[in-house]
C-alpha cells in the first residue's frame, strides 16, 4: 500500500523537526520537498521589473555605441532564445 501526504509548513524553522520526525516513523519509505514563498508572485513582478530596466539600459548602451538611441521596442518575450540544432526542412 502506498499513501501520499502534502503539508504546508509556513515557519521554515520547524522543517528539522518535522523531517527528523517522518525518517523515525515506521513504514516511512522516503520523503521529498518542495520550497516556494508566499510572495512569490510579488518578488517576480519585482524581478521583472529590474530586468526590464537592465535590458532598456543595455540597448541604450549598444545604441550609443552605433551613434543611434533607441526610439521604439522591436520585440519583448520572457522565453529565453533556443539554443541549439534545428530540425533540417526536407525539400
Amino acid at each position: 500500500m502506498r499513501r501520499s501526504i502534502s503539508v504546508t509548513l509556513r515557519d521554515l524553522e520547524r522543517f528539522d523537526t518535522l523531517m527528523k520526525f517522518l525518517l523515525s516513523t515506521d513504514n516511512v519509505i522516503g520523503t521529498s520537498a518542495d520550497f516556494d514563498r508566499s510572495d512569490r508572485e510579488k518578488i517576480g513582478r519585482e524581478l521583472l521589473a529590474a530586468a526590464s530596466e537592465d535590458a532598456r539600459e543595455e540597448a541604450e548602451r549598444l545604441a550609443a555605441g552605433f551613434g543611434v538611441q533607441v526610439q521604439s521596442v522591436y520585440a519583448i518575450s520572457e522565453d529565453p532564445p533556443v539554443v541549439g540544432p534545428r530540425p533540417r526542412r526536407w525539400i
